[in-house]
C-alpha cells in the first residue's frame, strides 16, 4: 500500500486480479488497467537414495531416504515391500531401514501423498544380499610342501555372504568304516588347518552360515621328497 510496486507470495494454487489506484496531492484519482497473477505450484514428485544396496553379510542393514518436492506439503509416505505389497514399512516416515535375514534381492518402493490428496509412487529400489561363498587362503588351487624339509602350510578359510558366524569343517578322503569304503572324512574344525607332509591328497573345506546355507571349496597338496 501506498507504493508504485507489489510483492506477491502465494501461498497456495490461486489466480487473482489486481490493479492500482492512483491518488494525487490534491485528490484526483486514477485507476490503472488490471492484471491477473496466477499461482502454480510443481507437480507432486519424489525419488529415492540410494538407488540399490549390495549388502556382502546378512545382518547388516540398509537404509533409504525419500524425498519429495511439489505439490501440497506436508507429505505422508507408504512403503510397499514389492514381494508381499505390505504397506506402511518405514513407520510412515521418509526414511526406510532394512536388515535382511535371507539370501536375495529386497525390493520397496515408497507412496507419497501430500495434504491435497495427490500421490505420486517412487522408483524402485533394492538391497541385493550377496550368497555365501568361501575359498582357501588366496583361493590358490594347490600347493606343493616336501617331505624331507617337514614342510607344512596352513589354511585358512575366508568365507563372504550369507549370515555369519560361520562353522568351518576340514575333510580329507579316508575309510568310512559306516559305509566299509573310502569318503570325505571330517578331520579338522575351526577356520584354520594346518597340513603336513604326509601325503598327497585332496582337502576339502565345507562351511556352514547361521543360517543353514553351506559353501564348499577345495586345494591339493602335493608332497615331494625334493629338495627346492
Amino acid at each position: 500500500e501506498n507504493t508504485n510496486s507489489l510483492l506477491y507470495v502465494p501461498t497456495v494454487v490461486e489466480s487473482i486480479t489486481v490493479r492500482c489506484v492512483i491518488k494525487d496531492s490534491i485528490g484526483q484519482t486514477v485507476t490503472s488497467n488490471t492484471a491477473t497473477l496466477t499461482a502454480k505450484i510443481a507437480p507432486l514428485s519424489a525419488s529415492i537414495t540410494p538407488t540399490n544396496v549390495p549388502i556382502d553379510l546378512l545382518g547388516k542393514t540398509a537404509h533409504f531416504t525419500v524425498m519429495a518436492i511439489g505439490g501440497h506439503g506436508p507429505y505422508t509416505y507408504n512403503w510397499v515391500d514389492v514381494e508381499d505389497s505390505r504397506v506402511n514399512k518405514g513407520q510412515g516416515t521418509n526414511t526406510l531401514s532394512c536388515t535382511p535375514n535371507q539370501v536375495k534381492t529386497y525390493e520397496y518402493y515408497c507412496i507419497v501423498t501430500d495434504s491435497a490428496g495427490n500421490t505420486v509412487q517412487t522408483e524402485t529400489v533394492s538391497v541385493i544380499v550377496k550368497p555365501l561363498e568361501v575359498k582357501i587362503n588366496d583361493g590358490a588351487e594347490k600347493y606343493t610342501i616336501s617331505y624331507i624339509k617337514d614342510e607344512s602350510v596352513v589354511l585358512k578359510a575366508k568365507a563372504t555372504g550369507g549370515l555369519g558366524p560361520y562353522t568351518c569343517i576340514w575333510y580329507e578322503i579316508g575309510f568310512d568304516e559306516s559305509k566299509l569304503d573310502y569318503d570325505w572324512i571330517p578331520v579338522h574344525t575351526g577356520p584354520s588347518y594346518e597340513v603336513g607332509p604326509w601325503f598327497s591328497h585332496e582337502i576339502r573345506l565345507e562351511v556352514t552360515d547361521a543360517t543353514g546355507n553351506t559353501a564348499t571349496a577345495s586345494v591339493w597338496i602335493e608332497v615331494t621328497d625334493q629338495i627346492n
